[in-house]
């Protein structure tokens, strides 16, 4: 069965991230699953860290970088599949993955690093923050457009916060302040 010989596929690729897919509909709606695909094609290109946790967008980022870096074309929209799953859509998006080489380049150096004091999400007092803003996007970007990168926010003692419940602004300024 199509369904039972997908699925084998992807969890193999899925296995490390701890996710498994036991069917096209329901198990893609997160976001998580498209997002580990992706990043077992190229890992390090989306931590499983850095979602927000919000299905469309997740899947939005995922399926960009899948069309951007892999060629993939996005056969259905991001609200389809966190909202109105529908199974052979799903399978006919996810088996263009079968033939994408896995891509094993090191992760991104950081490209930007700063130290600000700001009020922690976890605790709410305030402490110095080490902010790092690493990814292709920050190296290849153009003013006024939009570029995918991560952005890590540690803590004194170098543990990582999560920010993910915490709306916020970022604006990225060049070596030449645009």
């Amino acid at each position: 069965d199509r369904v039972s010989t997908q699925s084998t596929g992807v969890n193999s690729r899925l296995n490390s991230y701890h996710i498994k897919i036991d069917n096209f509909t329901t198990d893609w709606q997160s976001g998580k699953a498209i997002s580990a695909l992706i990043d077992s094609l190229s890992p390090g290109i989306l931590p499983l860290s850095t979602l927000s946790g919000n299905a469309v967008p997740d899947a939005q980022r995922a399926m960009t970088i899948a069309r951007d870096k892999f060629q993939v074309p996005q056969l259905m929209t991001p609200e389809d599949m966190a909202n109105h799953p529908d199974e052979l859509s799903i399978i006919t998006y996810v088996s263009q993955f079968r033939d994408v080489k896995v891509q094993h380049e090191q992760p991104t150096a950081t490209v930007a690093s700063t130290t600000t004091t700001a009020t922690a999400p976890s605790s709410g007092k305030q402490q110095n923050l080490k902010i790092e803003l690493n990814g292709e996007g920050l190296k290849k970007a153009t003013v006024g457009s939009t570029s995918l990168f991560n952005v890590v926010v540690k803590d004194a003692s170098g543990k990582e916060v999560d920010l993910s419940p915490q709306p916020f602004e970022l604006t990225v300024i060049g070596t030449d302040n645009k």
